[in-house]
């Protein structure tokens, strides 16, 4: 039976909770939004992005963040570095990459920025044609263009 500090099947927890992945930080994040404690939560997530390379499931939660706390300006830029980071890295897990696209659409259209939503989500759509959020962010997007036949 391997104990904590031998060399057996058991790592180690530096090896575990390396602060360059971003695991640590994410289960440090929810912790500290389920106990309320949702600045210092923010204030974690935006350490790990010091720490760790592919950061777009960390400006993920930024920008969710921001949008639960109605800051849509801040949640916004959030989400166009998630889709960056996204597109910078290509093992980017799909649906991390998806979801940022999704959102950034949702933040553009809940600034009044249409065209570019549409765009946003036309690309997500593209790519996965029938995805239940991206369809009904989309058919949204169309209603506020005054398109309904499209939606």
């Amino acid at each position: 039976m391997a104990r904590i500090g031998d060399d057996g099947p058991v790592p180690h927890a530096r090896e575990v909770l390396r602060p360059d992945h971003v695991e640590p930080w994410l289960v440090l994040a929810e912790h500290q939004i389920k106990s309320g404690e949702t600045s210092q939560a923010l204030r974690n997530l935006q350490a790990g992005l010091n720490t760790v390379e592919n950061q777009s499931v960390l400006y993920l939660e930024i920008g969710k963040l921001y949008r639960n706390d109605r800051q849509q300006t801040k949640a916004l830029e959030a989400f166009r570095s998630a889709v960056k980071a996204a597109e910078e890295y290509p093992d980017t897990n799909p649906w991390i990459r998806m979801k940022a696209h999704i959102m950034l659409g949702r933040s553009l259209r809940e600034l009044g920025h249409l065209s570019e939503a549409r765009s946003m989500l036309q690309k997500v759509l593209a790519n996965t044609p029938h995805h239940p959020e991206a369809a009904y962010e989309y058919a949204l997007i169309l209603l506020d263009m005054d398109e309904p036949r499209g939606a």
